[in-house]
């Protein structure tokens, strides 16, 4: 799942992400609240993740709440490896790849 990592809150076995989903640029810098929370065990570098940057991963979906804010929970969930910075990258944010429009 592509998304726009909102919140991170590492723990002592889980790092648990708070995401926006997003499929554009335009979306990207838009989007402030998240829909997603994503619970990501047994990958501690998870912890590195910073708030405002693109974050892929895969996970299990195990419920969501339609009301009063929509938002869908993810657990034992792993971060894309190349989303985790390295301590040398710390602090540049990357862009996610998205499709140019046609026009």
């Amino acid at each position: 799942m592509p998304g726009k990592l909102i919140e991170v809150t590492p723990a002592t076995d889980t790092t648990q992400l708070k995401v926006a989903f997003v499929t554009s640029d335009a979306e990207f810098d838009a989007k402030t609240v998240p829909d997603m929370d994503v619970k990501v065990v047994g990958q501690p570098d998870a912890a590195k993740l910073e708030k405002d940057n693109p974050v892929r991963f895969t996970g299990t979906l195990v419920s969501y709440d339609p009301e009063p804010a929509f938002m869908l929970h993810w657990d034992k969930a792993k971060v894309n490896e190349e989303d985790i910075p390295k301590d040398k990258e710390k602090g540049k944010k990357k862009r996610p790849a998205t499709k140019k429009q046609q026009q």
